[in-house]
């Protein structure tokens, strides 16, 4: 079997070590809070690796090129893929707003079309580019939209972690996300999102999530193996393996790149 990986992506989540929280035990929403509000930097930029193995172990490999940037009213993420010809060209556009009741914007091109397509919120628990990975997983989650558990303490690979359960509030936010339920492994030293576990809307489907490999740059914590794997009825139907590489963090990032225009530019 095949050991790697986020977003986080994308997939991608960069993490940033923060101190413990002391005195009573902090609630499973208080610690979401906590990872979702450490320093990311102002802008960012990777390399990644994109292997999708199907379950007769035949795979293909894509290379993407991620951008990220704080704007004042929402944090922009553009993804371009570089290789292999049939998906050079395509792009991907997400305007994360921070008002959390504004619903986030996504936008798609398809160079074989010449034609931007935008994401419409009941699309977004379909599969991002064929992965393991939907839409809705490059939106920021919207913490006022499901409720958090703190359900126990562990230790994994050597660090201790809490084990957070989440549940969307509503049916449209679990059609959105394409979970009915998370289980989110944190680790407590500095609220890296290490492991996961979601169970698909659709039939008896489980994905997992786990993070191989973390780095440090410029003092941010980052992803840089991650493996995203789906079984139903505990058998592995499919896996995704990112590995990001030449992440920077703190660019000086023209606007221009996270625009609907350049969405048909290579960058």
């Amino acid at each position: 079997m095949h050991r790697i990986i986020p977003r986080t992506l994308f997939i991608l989540f960069f993490l940033f070590p923060a101190p413990h929280l002391y005195g009573a035990q902090p609630s499973g929403l208080e610690l979401m809070e906590k990872v979702q509000t450490r320093d990311t930097g102002t802008s960012s930029s990777a390399e990644v690796k994109m292997t999708l193995i199907n379950e007769d172990g035949s795979s293909r490999v894509r290379q993407m090129k991620i951008l990220t940037k704080q704007f004042p009213q929402y944090m922009a993420r553009a993804i371009s893929f570089q290789a292999p010809a049939d998906v050079q060209g395509t792009s991907f556009l997400v305007h994360d707003y921070h008002d959390s009741t504004q619903d986030t914007d996504q936008w798609l091109y398809l160079p074989a079309l010449q034609k931007t397509k935008r994401i419409a919120t009941r699309d977004k628990s379909g599969s991002f580019m064929g992965s393991d990975l939907r839409y809705g997983d490059m939106d920021k989650d919207s913490l006022a939209h499901s409720t958090y558990r703190l359900v126990k303490e562990a230790v994994v690979k050597g660090h201790p972690v809490w084990i957070i359960e989440a549940i969307p509030k509503t049916d449209e936010y679990a059609l959105k996300k394409g979970y009915t339920k998370s289980l989110l492994l944190v680790r407590k030293d500095n609220y890296c999102l290490i492991r996961s576990v979601n169970w698909l809307l659709d039939s008896n489907r489980i994905r997992y999530m786990d993070v191989i490999e973390h780095t440090q740059e410029s003092g941010i914590w980052a992803p840089t193996r991650v493996r995203i794997w789906t079984t139903e009825n505990k058998k592995t139907i499919h896996q995704t393996l990112l590995e990001s590489s030449n992440i920077r963090f703190n660019l000086d990032l023209a606007d221009e790149l996270f625009s609907l225009r350049q969405l048909e530019r290579k960058f």
